[in-house]
This record gives C-alpha cells, sequence and structure tokens, in this order.
C-alpha cells in the first residue's frame, strides 16, 4: 500500500514538475520520506485507496463493506430463536426433560421408558385430555389446575409432589412447557367453561342419607361397589380399577365435598368415570350431585394413612431364578 502510495505521488511530482516551485518540491520530497521511514498518513493512503478502486474494479475494496450486513444477521437469528423459544419455555423444558420426561416422554406422550411400570399410566400430554381439572367436561383445564397437579402430585399414582424439590417459578415455567405439547391451549379463543357449584349443600345426616340413596339409583355402586370398595360388578371391564372410596388418603385430589363435587359433575378422563352433570349421561342436579359428595366424604374420612407394618427383606440368590412359585428357592 506504501509503495503504491510513493509511486502515484511521484507520478504526480513529475507531470507537475514544471508548475512547481522549489519549495513545494522540498515540501514533496520530505512528504515521501516521512510515509517510507516513519509509516504515518494513514488518512492519505485511505483518500487515495477510492480513486485506485475506481481505476481498477478488479481490485474493488468491497467486501469490508459486505461484511458488516453479515456481522449484523447473527444478532437478528438470535432474535428470531427468541421469538420462536420464550425465556419461560427455554426453562420448562430444561426441567421437565430433566424431571418429567422420564415417565411423560420428551415429546410429551406419556411414553418415556419408565411409563410401562405405571398403572394408571402418566398422562399423554399432547391430548391435552386432564383427568383432574375445576372446568367443565370437554373443557381444558386452567393453569392453576395444572400448577396444583405438580405442586400435590396425585396420591395413588406414580405422580410425585414437587413442592418440596421445585420453586414456584420452575413449576409455574413446567406448566406452560406442558401445553405447548398440544396445539389447543394456542388455539384456545375463550376461556375454558368452569364447574357451577351452585348453592352448597353442607354435610348433615340428612344429606349424607339421601346421597347414599342417589348413590345407588344412578348406578356408582356399578363400579365402585356397594359400600364403595371398588368391588362393582363392571370394576374389571374399566380401564383403571375404580377408586376405592373407603381410602381417602388415595383420592386423586383430596376427599373434602368440594372436591368429590367436581369429580361428579366433570367425570374423570374420557373413558374412566362419565360426567353426571345435568344434561350429560345421567341427569342430576346440583343439589342431587352434593348430596353424593357428602355421602362419598363420609365413607372417605380417615385419622391417616395406614402405617406400614410389613418390611419385605429381600436376600441375594446365586444363580438364575425359577419361575416355579412352589420352589423352595422362594422359601
Amino acid at each position: 500500500m506504501i509503495k503504491r502510495i510513493v509511486k502515484k505521488v511521484v507520478k504526480i511530482l513529475v507531470k507537475k514538475a514544471v508548475k512547481k516551485t522549489l519549495l513545494s518540491r522540498m515540501a514533496a520530497f520530505f512528504f515521501i520520506a516521512g510515509v517510507l521511514f516513519l509509516g504515518v498518513t494513514p488518512l492519505f493512503a485511505q483518500e487515495e485507496a477510492a480513486p485506485e478502486a475506481e481505476a481498477a474494479p478488479q481490485e474493488e475494496a468491497v467486501p469490508a463493506v459486505e461484511t458488516a450486513p453479515q456481522e449484523e444477521a447473527a444478532p437478528q437469528e438470535e432474535a428470531a430463536s427468541g421469538e420462536t423459544a420464550a425465556p419461560k419455555a427455554t426453562g420448562g423444558q430444561a426441567i421437565y426433560e430433566k424431571r418429567c420426561a422420564h415417565c411423560h416422554g420428551i415429546s410429551g406422550g406419556g411414553d418415556g421408558p419408565a411409563a410401562d411400570f405405571f398403572n394408571p399410566r402418566p398422562a399423554n400430554f399432547k391430548r391435552a385430555q386432564y383427568k383432574y381439572a375445576s372446568t367443565q367436561r370437554g373443557e381444558l383445564p386452567t393453569d392453576d389446575d395444572l400448577f396444583r397437579t405438580v405442586t400435590n402430585g396425585l396420591p395413588g399414582t406414580g405422580m410425585p409432589a414437587w413442592e418440596k424439590i421445585l420453586s414456584e417459578a420452575d413449576r409455574k415455567e413446567v406448566v406452560s412447557y406442558i401445553k405447548t405439547f398440544s396445539k389447543k391451549f394456542a388455539n384456545q379463543a375463550e376461556p375454558p367453561k368452569m364447574i357451577e357449584f351452585g348453592q352448597k349443600v353442607s354435610p348433615s345426616a340428612d344429606s349424607i342419607e339421601k346421597g347414599k340413596e342417589l348413590f345407588m339409583k344412578v348406578e356408582c355402586n356399578r363400579c365402585h361397589g356397594v359400600a364403595g370398595r371398588a368391588d362393582g360388578p363392571n370394576a374389571v371391564d374399566m380401564p383403571v380399577w375404580p377408586r376405592n372410596l373407603t381410602k381417602g388418603w388415595i383420592f386423586r385430589r383430596s376427599n373434602t365435598p368440594e372436591e368429590i363435587f367436581q369429580r361428579i359433575s366433570r367425570g374423570v378422563g374420557d373413558k374412566d368415570m362419565p360426567s353426571f352433570a345435568k344434561g350429560e349421561n345421567v341427569e342430576t342436579t346440583e343439589e342431587e350431585r352434593w348430596h353424593i359428595a357428602n355421602y362419598v366424604n363420609s365413607i372417605s374420612l380417615y385419622d391417616g394413612p395406614p402405617p406400614l407394618r410389613e418390611t419385605i427383606v429381600a436376600e441375594k440368590v446365586d444363580g438364575e431364578l425359577t419361575d416355579d412359585p412352589d420352589s423352595p428357592v422362594w422359601e
């Protein structure tokens, strides 16, 4: 670059030598000497680069101009990825894959590597058919419904409570991420319809007796049994074994009349238990459902989960085990 500059200056001096005075030629001499020996005048080099580029298009110095948009493209791509994956969804995804995917699967299909070991199986989030919610049958659950399940778990199943393991913020992020497995949430135009409680009927001897009669009338006994012990004639044909209503500690939500009222009104799943709300399946009024809820609550009361009194001790056995249940190896 310096040599080209020097050659240009020399040519200019030669062409204009006749018109230049001795003083100007001396000034030019010292200027050239400064360029050669001191490496100065970057401004002059920049000014001369433009004419040189014009004289020889094949040596255009345009790569520097073209690189600017390329350098700006990276932030644009990051911004685009930021729009498709919101911070909450990213955080929820990381937590989900660490804590939930083993059972529910990476894609939320209820097909994780541990899924086959659970009865009932883990929920399939792609279907968005949730069993326990405060909304009417056929409606999506609220965020609070999903948050409650993540927080408290589902007693009697493989779904644990995450309240003491995940922070409240982490649990909310998991809920947000779970909703991305089904387009139903994104396409939801209006808020879901909530279960209507009507005028609550407080538990009383009269209400409990009416509830017991209704329990038989609407054939709850067909699945749950006459005494509510899950031994009804239809129990064996159900996709999930009916709840033993005398064991309140395994109720998925709780055994309060309010929670039982919601299960009776909404039903459980699409096949496990139908809705008994008026106009769906067996028609019952809100008052009648309160009576049934009070009755079920009365037979599910308990002081606390029964203590575990037996411990199974396994001994290591060398060699192959037999599948003969009468073999002495099992003694």
